[in-house]
Formats: structure tokens, C-alpha cells, sequence
């Protein structure tokens, strides 16, 4: 089992010693003679010379005097040498042993009568009374904050952030309001200003940066010459730190002690409550890493486990912000309350390990004061299972700069803490044991994994699925697929998906040990993060022999208070007809880790209060599926359930049938329990509305807030035209009302996109499309409405996903895409085939805001590559869509798009 871990060697003085001064070798009182037979005198501590004083003879014609020079250079013994120099004066000396140390004189005078200059030699030995000895371990850690490895001037006194794009260092100086590029010999490459006077924070992927605005609450996207990309609303009031992990972009607010976690896209994937305040963020390839200044602590920690490793920062200044590539720590030390930043410091980081393998250490225990050290017996207390120490030094007699060694070897055989303390007395005076504290914790690798949960897959003599798993990453992944009903055993199978390929496969032929039966859910595990899925389930007794639906998988996100548009405490399953010969099921999935209890409410579309159901899923159990006819439930022409859980996380879909059960699958949408004053109001796409004679739609828009709100509704067809509307929806009611009477004035036509306004964030929807020229006379799809403002929102992104495009056995598909920025847009489009294999590329060129690009699949890919799924991409504005599926009766289903950080070929 591959595992990680920190293997820490910290001082027991303290974690901040690398601020006190060293002594040398050459420490002591020196005295001696001049080739003039005159005194010279001076003193070494800490490796500076700190006084000096020599006399001379001095002659000339007709004059003789004799002076004394006495100075307090404080300069710093460069190896075994010094030299100070004035217009006036130089000594300099070399230091022949520790203990001896020759040099030169030069004086000279101007002053009348007798100007002179003179120079000469000199000799001197130390004072043996005045040598120490001295005690020095190196190295002092592995990843804390007892030794800087490196360090550079800051660009600015006022640098505040940091950041590494895996050549260049990026810094922001928030007073002066710039952003720097530097080197890795700290020189300035090039520098500009931000995009706003209120920065805070700085992160890159080694494309793009960003930073924030902690007043305006606003997230910049810049390339690298400053100029903005895009501009998107913070998740919350106060960001003051960036960083990015390599799939997601972090975000921390010390006032709401709070971390949130963005995908490449800028849609909210996650938020984790912190104990304290943060200041700086920084990520090294594995850990997250922050300070916290109540505690003066600096802070390690796992993204998915939530665990903390901290380590001390005792000093009067503090590290400001992070960065990292993958060997050294950086950090801005801020070094006064004015927030002066005097330096960009480095520290070795952590190590990781591997259970049964072997890592040998040395460390070098060094005379380095002025007098011969003598080393006791050292001593080992710990984990002797783990450590085996090989001790070279004990009993030692090291003179002045000699050294010995300790050689360390570590091999963990078991994961968790290993401890091992070192205790090596000495004849420092200053410190007469030096004791070493090692800590090695070794845990389980954390995989960032991808699981998607399928929430109902059918597998009957009427209704059948396929299950579609798009591996969308560079490299092959293993899925585990695991089935299971409301009762009774499980099934597990593995399959190999290839990169960039995706799994296609019935049901029937994945699952073939749970037989024909009710539908059960399928829950997919991988150790690839970039992976996603969405299901086919038809009906095989339809009058067509196949009239399809179409479900996209949920992404049960690792980290704890998740945001993810499908799964959230609250879903709201947005419309379930139950009149006019339509029948509905909500299908409800637990995926927490135990029974929770499960409340239903259903609405009907004036706010009223239907059934209030607080027992039937009492302590649902995880990951078994639960389904119930609407129509059993509830009476009315329809309704608007809320499914309610107090333990995370509930998700599921809503199915739709008509009278002769064809079926339309919408997924479920998370409702917020409260919203930040920062949040705008909702802003709803429908991508693709129909009004023709033979596809309808049916437009609902939920109200979730507690009063009445008026919304505004527009329609755009590509060419331009519009029309608009505008509604009344009651509290916690809903509108669900046909195209004809919402948009008469639009006329019959191809379709368009529709977009949705109001004063309140409360605000969800969905729609239902109908083709009136089947054999059922109105066979059913369903989509979700795409709340472009909400930043946890999944189905729009700057890259999103079309994860099943069938091109063959009869059926025809057409991805619909449409943005909703303020200018005209590129789009590229890459389709890839089952194999992984890019067949198709494409550039929808200007694609002007807010009017919907359709097109059939088969058009757009070469005849025979098989089946495909779509990215779509642009360079930074926000797209959203839908994929249709056909089948040969050109009954419809309808899929949303999906947000992925994708990484192009």
C-alpha cells in the first residue's frame, strides 16, 4: 500500500532558531604583535568581528608619532577572512587555525605637520580562556520551521501573496498595487497592475492566475500579462488567500473561518470549516499549508482527511503566504505589524513514505564554536522498531570545525505515529543536552477519486439501461462499479476504461448476477479524478420498441460540506405531474455513510403545503434507493417535492411518464438552506425550449423563497429573435406553463434558449419537452435549468461535458450549447470515441451571448467512428448545454452538460 507521511526533526529549543546568530569556530579574544612590535587586539563573537584595536609607528621627514586605531567594524568573517576598509584605514586578517589568524595593516594621516601613511604585518593568537565550545545539528528538520534553506529580498517592502507556476515566482504587493514575475534567482521578469486596488490573494496553474478582491468580493481570472480573462463573484465576503491544488482553486476567509474549494470552471465544489483564522494559503503537490496567527502556528493540512499537522512559528514576525515546487516551502515573512516583508524564504519540505520500505538519514553534529567539544554517550527513546540508529559520535572529542555523524535509518512497517527521541549530551555550556524530537506519522495515500452515483438503473423486460462511465483524463483508470437494490445483496464488477475512452454497457450485461427486478443504484469508483457518467434508460415496450431517458450521474465529492448542484442537505425535485394521464416518481438516494432520516415535502404550484412525510424514510439506509409513485403520495395536477436530511448528503431523480410510460429523467436540484449577502440573484438558462408542431415544452420555475416574486422571462432563437414574459409565482410555488401561452408572440420555429430573472436567489427550475407527433402523441424528456450566478453549480463551466452523443444501432443525438457572458464567444469542440481517440474537432466561431448552437452529432463526426461524447471549451467564459438522444422515431432524451477541468490534447 503506497502511503504518505512527514518524517519531522525539530530542536527542542524551539522552532524559530534559524533567528539566532551562530557562533564560530574563531569566537574568543585575540592578542598580538604588529612587525613593529605594537599591540593589536580583537574580539570574534557569532562569526562577526566585533572590536578591533592596533597601534602603529609612524614617521617622516622630520616628524615621528605613534597612533592607536580602536573600531568597532561588527563585520562579518566571510570563511577564515576579514577586511575593513576606509578612506583612512585597512586591516585584514586571515585565520591560519582556529586558534591563529595573520594579516596586514595599512593607516594613514593627512593632518599637519607630519601627514603620513604607513603599513605593515601582524600576527595574533586567541586567548584560550576566552574559547567556547559550541554544539551545531544540521540538518534541524525535515519541513519545519527551525532551519530557511534559502532566501531573497522581497520586489517590494509591501509584498503580501505568493505563488509558483512551476518556472516563475508570482507576487502581489496590495498597497502598491502590483504583481510581480520573478525568477528563481528573485530577479523582476516583468510586473503590472491588478485589476482592482483591494488584492488579496494569488494563485496560478501555470496558465492563468488569479486573484481576488477581499471589498468587492470578486475572483479575477488573468493571463499572464495582466489583462483579465474573467471575473466571477467570491463564494463568500471575505477572501483573503488563494491557491491552487491542481484541480481545485482554494479560497479562505478568515472572517467566516471558512475554506472554499472552486474546479477550474469557478463553480463551488466544496467549503470546510476551519477551528481558526488563516493568513496565506500555499499548496506543495500532496498538502495544503496556511498560518494561523493567534496560535502563531503554521499549519499542514490533508484537503480530504482534514487533518492538521502544525508547527510552531515563535517569532516576531510571520510568514504572510505559500507557495511550493514540490521540494522547497516558500514563504513572505512579514516581519512588523505595518506589514513590511523583508524577505521570500525556503524551507525543505516534508518527506513522504512507503510502509515496508527503508530511508536512511544523516545528520552532522559539528564543533562549531571556538574550543574542542566533547560528546557524551547519546541515547535513543522511541519507536526502536521503526528507527535503527548507527551512532558515530558519542564519547567524541571534536575539535574546532571537526564533525561526526549520526546515520538514521527509518523503516515503517505499520501506518500511524512513530516517535524517536535523541538526547546528546555535550560540553556546551549553553546547552548541555541537545535534545532531538523525531516525528514520523505515516497514513494511508490520499487519491483524490472520482465516485459518481447512478441513482436508478433499470434492468426488466420493460425498461433497460446503459450505463455510460467517460474517463475524459490522460491516462487508462480502473472503475469499480457496484450495484445494489433497496434490499438484498450487492454485485461488484471492475472495469478498464482507456484515456480519454468511456465504458458503454446494458445492465443486464454489467450486473448480470442481480438478475431481472426493480432498478437499483450503481455507485462508480476510481482512482482518476477526471471521470464522469450519465445513463440511457428505455423503454423496451413502447410502441417504438426503444423510447429513451436520459439521467447524468452525481459526483459524491470527497471533502466534507460539498457543494454540488445534484446533492446537497435539501434537493428539490423541480416538477412530478400526477394529472392529465402523466404519472411521476421521485427517486431518493442516501449517500452518507449511515441510515439518515429523510423528510419529504411536496408543494403544490400555489405554495400550499401537500404532505409533509417525516416517516416513510425514516433512516434510509446508504446508497439504497427508494422510489414511490407521486401519484400514490399526493393529488393535483402536480407538485414540487423538497427532500430534507440534517446528515449529508441526499440526491436522486425525478421520472416522468406518460400514458404509456415513456420516460424522462431529471436530476435533482440542491437547494441553498441559506444565502450569502453576497450571492446575486438567480439568473436561470433553459438551453434549448421547443415550440413547433412537433416538439412542445412545458417551462417550470420553482420558487423556493418565502414570499411571492416576480420573474422576468426572455426567449432567443439563434438568429436573434426574441420574445419575453413576465410571471407572479406564489411562495414556495411554481409555475409550469406551456410554451404556447408563455411565448405566443415567438411563433412556431426551431428552438431557443430561455432565460430567467428575478430579485431573489430562491429561485430554481426545469423543463419538460414533448414530441406530438409519436405514436403516444406527446413523448416526454426533461431538463434542469442552469443557474449561471450560482457559483456551486455544475452544469456550466469553461469546459463542459456531453458524456453520452449515441451515433449508431438506429439513434441520433445533438449537443445544444449557450453562454450567457456579455460578448461573443469561441467554443471548441473535441469528440472522442470509445477507444479514447480524438475523431472530431471543432471551432463555433462568435457564438453571440445567450442564443442556443444546435446541431445533430452525426454532421458533426465522420460516419462509422461509433459512439462519442463531447468537451466543449472555451478560454474562460462560462457555457452550459444539453445533449439530446433520438431514437429512431425521433422520441427525445434530454442530458445537462456537466462542468469537468479539462485538460486538452
Amino acid at each position: 500500500m503506497v502511503v504518505y507521511g512527514v518524517f519531522c526533526l525539530i530542536l527542542a529549543t524551539g522552532a524559530a532558531d534559524w533567528r539566532v546568530p551562530k557562533r564560530s569556530i574563531y569566537d574568543g579574544e585575540f592578542a598580538g604583535q604588529t612587525n613593529q612590535d605594537r599591540a593589536v587586539r580583537f574580539v570574534v563573537d557569532h562569526d562577526r568581528l566585533v572590536s578591533l584595536s592596533i597601534e602603529a609607528r609612524l614617521s617622516a621627514e622630520g616628524c615621528e608619532k605613534t597612533v592607536s586605531l580602536v573600531i568597532a567594524p561588527n563585520r562579518v568573517v566571510v570563511g577564515n577572512h576579514f577586511d575593513i576598509t576606509t578612506s583612512a584605514y585597512r586591516v585584514a586578517g586571515t585565520f591560519n587555525t582556529p586558534s591563529t589568524c595573520s594579516g596586514s595593516w595599512l593607516i594613514s594621516d593627512s593632518q599637519l605637520p607630519c601627514p603620513f601613511s604607513a603599513s605593515g604585518t601582524w600576527t595574533a593568537v586567541r586567548d584560550p580562556a576566552s574559547t567556547i565550545p559550541n554544539i551545531t545539528v544540521t540538518p534541524k528538520s525535515f519541513g519545519s520551521f527551525a532551519e530557511i534553506a534559502m532566501s531573497w529580498p522581497s520586489p517590494s517592502p509591501r509584498t503580501r501573496f505568493i505563488c509558483f507556476d512551476g518556472t516563475f515566482f508570482w507576487l502581489a504587493d496590495s498597497v502598491n498595487d502590483q504583481i510581480f514575475q520573478l525568477n528563481r534567482l528573485g530577479e523582476v521578469v516583468q510586473s503590472f497592475a491588478p485589476p482592482s486596488l483591494n488584492l488579496s490573494g494569488l494563485a496560478t496553474n501555470g496558465q492563468v492566475i488569479w486573484t481576488a478582491d477581499f471589498q468587492q468580493d470578486q475572483i479575477y481570472e488573468l493571463n499572464r500579462k495582466g489583462q483579465v480573462l474573467r471575473q466571477v463573484n467570491a463564494p463568500s465576503g471575505t477572501p483573503v488567500a488563494l491557491a491552487w491544488d491542481g484541480q481545485m482553486l482554494w479560497i479562505a476567509d478568515n472572517l467566516e473561518k471558512t475554506l472554499f474549494m472552486l474546479d477550474r470552471g469557478l463553480n463551488l465544489q466544496a467549503q470546510m470549516a476551519l477551528d481558526d483564522g488563516v493568513i496565506g494559503l500555499g499548496f506543495d503537490g500532496q498538502y495544503m499549508w496556511t498560518y494561523e496567527p493567534v496560535e502563531k502556528l503554521v499549519r499542514r493540512m490533508d484537503s480530504l482527511t482534514g487533518i492538521n499537522q502544525d508547527y510552531s512559528y515563535s517569532d516576531s514576525s510571520w510568514p504572510a503566504d505559500f507557495a511550493s515546487d514540490g521540494q522547497y516551502l516558500y514563504f513572505l515573512d512579514v516581519a512588523n505589524a505595518n506589514g513590511n516583508t523583508n524577505s521570500i524564504n525556503a524551507i525543505p519540505l516534508p518527506r513522504s513514505f512507503q510502509v515496508g520500505q527503508v530511508y536512511n538519514n544523516q545528520f552532522q553534529i559539528l564543533s562549531s564554536g571556538s574550543s574542542a567539544l566533547q560528546i557524551g554517550t547519546i541515547t535513543a527513546v522511541g519507536a526502536a522498531s521503526s528507527f535503527q540508529l548507527t551512532d558515530l559520535c558519542s564519547n567524541q572529542l571534536l575539535q574546532p570545525g571537526d564533525a561526526c555523524a549520526l546515520e538514521l535509518q527509518f523503516s515503517p512497517m505499520v501506518e500511524g505515529q512513530h516517535n524517536l527521541s535523541i538526547h546528546i549530551p555535550s560540553n556546551d555550556p549553553a546547552t548541555a543536552v541537545t535534545e532531538l524530537d523525531l516525528n514520523a506519522w505515516v497514513g494511508p495515500t490520499k487519491v483524490r477519486e472520482t465516485t459518481l452515483i447512478y441513482p436508478w438503473i433499470s434492468n426488466n423486460t420493460q425498461f433497460e439501461s446503459i450505463v455510460v462511465v467517460v474517463n475524459y483524463g490522460t491516462e487508462d483508470t480502473t472503475a469499480t462499479l457496484t450495484a445494489q437494490r433497496r434490499s438484498g445483496p450487492a454485485e461488484n464488477v471492475t472495469r478498464l476504461i482507456p484515456a480519454r475512452g468511456f465504458l458503454r454497457e446494458t445492465a443486464a450485461s454489467l450486473f448480470s448476477g442481480l438478475g431481472s427486478g426493480a432498478g437499483y443504484s450503481v455507485l462508480v469508483q476510481t482512482a482518476s479524478s477526471d471521470v464522469d457518467g450519465v445513463w440511457v434508460s428505455n423503454n423496451l415496450a413502447a410502441a417504438s420498441g426503444r423510447s429513451p431517458s436520459q439521467g447524468v450521474a452525481i459526483r459524491i465529492p470527497p471533502y466534507p460540506n460539498a457543494a454540488n448542484e445534484r446533492l446537497g442537505y435539501d434537493v428539490i425535485f423541480s416538477y412530478l405531474p400526477t394529472s392529465l394521464g402523466l404519472t411521476s416518481a421521485p427517486v431518493i438516494i442516501n449517500t452518507a455513510n449511515e441510515p439518515v432520516d429523510i423528510r419529504m415535502r411536496f408543494f403544490a404550484q400555489n405554495g400550499s403545503l401537500l404532505l409533509d412525510d417525516q416517516q416513510t424514510l425514516a433512516q434510509l439506509d446508504p446508497l439504497r434507493p427508494f422510489a414511490s409513485v407521486a401519484n400514490d403520495l399526493v393529488q393535483g395536477d402536480g407538485s414540487m417535492l423538497i427532500a430534507t436530511t440534517d446528515s449529508p448528503f441526499v440526491t436522486g431523480v425525478g421520472f416522468t411518464f406518460n400514458l404509456f410510460a415513456e420516460p424522462a429523467i431529471g436530476n435533482v436540484s440542491r437547494m441553498e438552506r441559506s444565502f450569502s449577502k453576497h450571492k446575486q440573484n438567480a439568473r436561470l438558462v433553459y438551453p434549448w425550449i421547443s415550440y413547433n408542431s412537433q416538439f412542445e415544452s412545458i417551462v417550470v420555475v420553482n420558487n423556493l423563497d418565502e414570499s411571492s416574486q416576480t420573474i422576468s422571462l426572455t426567449a432567443r432563437r439563434a438568429d436573434g429573435q426574441t420574445a419575453q414574459a413576465s410571471r407572479e409565482i406564489p411562495a414556495l410555488g411554481f409555475m409550469a406553463e406551456s410554451v404556447e401561452t408563455l411565448f405566443p408572440e415567438i411563433g412556431s420555429g426551431p428552438g431557443f434558449a430561455v432565460e430567467v430573472t428575478a430579485n431573489s436567489a430562491h429561485i430554481a427550475g426545469s423543463w419538460i419537452t414533448n414530441n406530438l407527433e409519436t405514436a403516444s402523441k406527446r413523448s416526454p424528456a426533461q431538463g434542469v435549468a442552469v443557474d449561471m450566478n450560482n457559483p456551486c453549480e455544475s452544469r456550466c463551466g469553461s469546459d463542459i461535458l456531453f458524456g453520452f452523443l449515441p451515433l449508431t444501432d438506429g439513434l441520433t443525438s445533438a449537443p445544444v450549447i449557450v453562454h450567457a457572458a456579455t460578448v461573443p464567444v469561441d467554443v471548441v469542440l473535441r469528440f472522442f470515441d470509445q477507444s479514447g481517440t480524438c475523431v472530431a474537432t471543432k471551432t463555433i466561431n462568435g457564438l453571440e451571448p445567450l442564443r442556443p448552437f444546435a446541431s445533430v452529432a452525426n454532421q458533426l463526426v465522420a460516419e462509422g467512428v461509433g459512439d462519442v461524447y463531447l468537451v466543449a471549451s472555451t478560454s474562460g467564459a462560462p457555457i452550459t448545454g444539453v445533449g439530446f438522444v433520438f431514437n429512431a422515431g425521433s422520441e427525445p432524451a434530454i442530458g445537462n452538460a456537466t462542468s469537468i477541468s479539462f485538460k486538452p490534447p
